[in-house]
C-alpha cells in the first residue's frame, strides 16, 4: 500500500508541475522553467493543488462509513449552494454558474459531482443495505430488469433518482448543458451498478433524449451539432474546436517550443488558458507532451482504483 500511495503522489506532483509550466509559459513566455514556476498564476494552481492533495489525504484518514454517512449532509448543502447561484452568483458567457466567497470563485455544481457519487455509494451500497436489513441477497444479477427490484430497493433507488434529479435541474437552469450530462452519466453508471438492466437504462436515455432535444436552446444545439462536425460552421459555432486543432497540429511530434506558438499567441485559440489550454500545450509540447500528460492522467487514475485493493494485502 505504502508503493502505491508513493506512486500516487508521485504522479500528482510530477502532473502539477507539468501543469504549473504550462500555465506560467502562457503569461510569461520564455525558456527558463524557474521563471515559468514562479509566476504568480503558476505559484496559485501549486498553491490551491497542495491545498487540495492536503484535503484528500485528510479524508483519506477517515473511516469510509464515516464519510457516507455525511454524504447527505454534504449532499444537501452542496444543493443549497446551487440556490445560492441564482442569488449571489456571477455571471459569466451568458451564464450565472459561479459562487464567489473569500475571493476565491467556485462552480457548486463541481461540488455535485463527488456528492452524488458518495450518496449513491451512501443509499445503494451493499454495506448499507445490510445495515438496513435488507441483506446481500437481495442484489439483481446484471441482466434482469429493473422491474425485478424488491421495493425497499426499488425505494432507495428512487431516493437515489430524486438526489440527482433536484441537483441536475438546478444546473440545467444555470443553464450548464454540459455539467449536467456528466452528473446523467454518473446516475446511469450507479443504476447499471445497482442491478438496472442496461439496455433498460440506454433506451430510457435515448427516449429522454429524443424529448429533451426539443427544449434545447439554439446554442446548445449547436454545440451538440459542432460536436459531432465542427466543419458544419468553421466560421462560426466550429471556430473555437477548428482554431484548437490547427494549433495541436501545428506542434506537430516535439512542438514549437516553450514561448513559440504563435496561433495561440496571436488570439486564434479562444480560452487556451483554461477550457482550451490542451491546445496550447499541444501546439508549444507537440503530440509527445499531450501524451505523457494523458499517460500519466491515466496511470493517476488506475493507481487510485487500485489503492482500495493493495490495503486488503
Amino acid at each position: 500500500m505504502r508503493k502505491v500511495a508513493v506512486a500516487i503522489a508521485f504522479t500528482w506532483l510530477t502532473l502539477v508541475l507539468l501543469g504549473m509550466l504550462a500555465v506560467g509559459s502562457f503569461y510569461r513566455p520564455s525558456s527558463n522553467i524557474l521563471t515559468l514556476l514562479s509566476h504568480p498564476k503558476a505559484m496559485k494552481m501549486g498553491v490551491l493543488s497542495s491545498a487540495g492533495f492536503l484535503l484528500a489525504f485528510l479524508f483519506s484518514r477517515l473511516p469510509l462509513s464515516y464519510l457516507l454517512r455525511l454524504s447527505p449532509l454534504v449532499h444537501w448543502g452542496s444543493v443549497l449552494l446551487l440556490l445560492g447561484v441564482f442569488l449571489f452568483g456571477v455571471v459569466s458567457h451568458g451564464a450565472r454558474r459561479w459562487l464567489i466567497i473569500g475571493g476565491f470563485s467556485f462552480q457548486p455544481s463541481e461540488l455535485v459531482k463527488i456528492s452524488l457519487l458518495l450518496l449513491g455509494a451512501f443509499l445503494l451500497s451493499d454495506s448499507f443495505l445490510v445495515d438496513a436489513g435488507e441483506g446481500r441477497g437481495n442484489s439483481l444479477p446484471l441482466k434482469e430488469l429493473s422491474g425485478n427490484l424488491s421495493d425497499k430497493r426499488l425505494k432507495r433507488w428512487l431516493a437515489f433518482a430524486l438526489a440527482f434529479s433536484i441537483p441536475g435541474g438546478l444546473i440545467l437552469l444555470q443553464p450548464d448543458l454540459g455539467t449536467t450530462i456528466v452528473l446523467y452519466f454518473l446516475f446511469l453508471v450507479i443504476s447499471f451498478l445497482y442491478g438496472f438492466n442496461p439496455l433498460v437504462l440506454i433506451g430510457g436515455s435515448l427516449a429522454l433524449g429524443l424529448i429533451g432535444v426539443n427544449f434545447l436552446k439554439e446554442y446548445q444545439l449547436k454545440r451538440i451539432l459542432t460536436f459531432l462536425n465542427p466543419y458544419r460552421d468553421p466560421y462560426g459555432a466550429g471556430w473555437n474546436v477548428i482554431q484548437a486543432m490547427n494549433a495541436i497540429g501545428s506542434g506537430g511530434l516535439w512542438g514549437k517550443g516553450l514561448g513559440n506558438g504563435l496561433l495561440n499567441r496571436l488570439g486564434f485559440v479562444p480560452e487556451n488558458a483554461t477550457d482550451f489550454i490542451m491546445a496550447f500545450i499541444g501546439e508549444e509540447w507537440g503530440f509527445l507532451g499531450i501524451s505523457l500528460i494523458i499517460a500519466l492522467e491515466l496511470i493517476l487514475i488506475l493507481l487510485l482504483i487500485y489503492l482500495p485493493f493493495s490495503r486488503k494485502r
